[in-house]
C-alpha cells in the first residue's frame, strides 16, 4: 500500500475473469466489474480517522446478475452500472 505523509490510498478492481463469484450451484459466464478506491488518513483513535471510499460496479449483464442472486436467469435484459462515495469517521456511521 502506498503511504502518503498522513494517510493511505489503495486502489482495487475485480473482473470476473480474473476473480469468480462465490456461489457454486449456479454457472455463471460474467458479471462485471467492481472497483474500489478508498483513502484515510491518521487520526488518535480509529473512530475519529477520516475515511473515503469510491465503489464503482459496471458492466454487469442483469440476467448474469439475477442468476446469481435468485439461482436463475429471470429474463431481465439490460447492463448495470453503480456508484456509490462513502466519506466520513467510523464515529459517525449510521445504519438505516
Amino acid at each position: 500500500m502506498p503511504t502518503l505523509r498522513y494517510g493511505w490510498n489503495r486502489k482495487v478492481s475485480g473482473h470476473p475473469r480474473r476473480s469468480a463469484p462465490v456461489r457454486t450451484d449456479v454457472n455463471i459466464a460474467d458479471t462485471g466489474v467492481l472497483q474500489l478506491d478508498g483513502r484515510f488518513q491518521r487520526a488518535s483513535n480509529l473512530r475519529d480517522t477520516p475515511l473515503y471510499l469510491k465503489l464503482g460496479f459496471s458492466d454487469g449483464p442483469l440476467g448474469q446478475i439475477t442468476k446469481l442472486l435468485y439461482a436463475r436467469d429471470r429474463g431481465w435484459r439490460g447492463t448495470l452500472r453503480s456508484n456509490a462515495i462513502l466519506t466520513g469517521t467510523p464515529a459517525a456511521l449510521a445504519l438505516l
